[in-house]
């Protein structure tokens, strides 16, 4: 079991911005007094049990439809090159299907627009409801991606798909009322909010709003401040989804 003081739990929207005027979009969250925190390309490496994910010993992982995956989205995932080999009996025993489990194990890259980057290591636990993406997440910012996808390898995981998009990140501590919409919005919690611009590669674009909350208590107001959220943004509720990018890409 997680140990609660390391665990949050991570509520989140996703909405696809089809049809979607950005300009308009991003004035509207301007005028809720979000602030622009960065503009940033984010590439995610996800692993699974290198069993589930179908490799022996040495050889290329593969995704969900059972084709080779790279680094770019849909293409093989990691570093074949840099990593060390994984024996067999680890690649044998490491038989944990995050497909199944409905968890999620990452190696986050991010590259900034002055060209400074930073590397995260996430995991994600199963959904905890059908209306949001709600569920536990444990992060931590680490000094190489390489190296934690080598350890993972070493482990028995092997990467199986590449997620890669551009992001433009805005944040909110006091959720402000939009004085040019015809509503007296009063917001369910007070949780600080982040709205996410995303451009996923072979996706499209989304905007993605996430709380972090420190336990249970708070889930509910969050997971409904999220769909407010969609109405006072003036995006349809029907553009949203609690679909992964990542279950998304490997449908295609």
């Amino acid at each position: 079991m997680i140990k609660e003081k390391f665990a949050m739990i991570e509520s989140e929207l996703k909405a696809s911005l089809d049809g979607i005027d950005m300009d308009e979009l991003r004035e509207r969250i301007r005028r809720l007094g979000f602030t622009f925190k960065a503009k940033k390309r984010e590439t995610d490496v996800y692993f699974n049990g290198a069993a589930a994910a179908g490799v022996q010993s040495g050889n290329t992982a593969v995704g969900g439809s059972g084709s080779p995956v790279s680094g770019e989205n849909g293409s093989p995932a990691g570093r074949e090159d840099e990593s060390p080999t994984v024996g067999g009996e680890k690649a044998a025993a490491c038989g944990r299907d995050f497909r199944k489990t409905d968890e999620a194990l990452r190696v986050r890259t991010v590259t900034y627009e002055d060209g400074g980057t930073q590397s995260f290591i996430t995991y994600k636990g199963p959904k905890q409801d059908m209306s949001s993406m709600t569920r536990t997440e444990l992060q931590t910012d680490i000094g190489s991606g390489e190296t934690a996808e080598a350890v993972f390898r070493a482990l028995g995981y092997e990467p199986v798909f590449t997620v890669s998009k551009t992001r433009e990140q805005y944040w909110n501590r006091d959720l402000l009322q939009d004085p040019a919409l015809d509503r007296n919005w009063n917001p369910v919690t007070k949780h600080a909010m982040t709205l996410c611009l995303d451009e996923v590669d072979g996706l499209g674009r989304f905007l993605e709003i996430e709380i972090m909350v420190a336990g249970q208590k708070g889930v509910g107001a969050a997971r409904a401040n999220l769909h407010q959220m969609l109405d006072v943004l003036m995006i349809p509720q029907e553009n949203a989804t609690t679909v992964s990018y990542l279950e998304q890409l490997m449908k295609r």
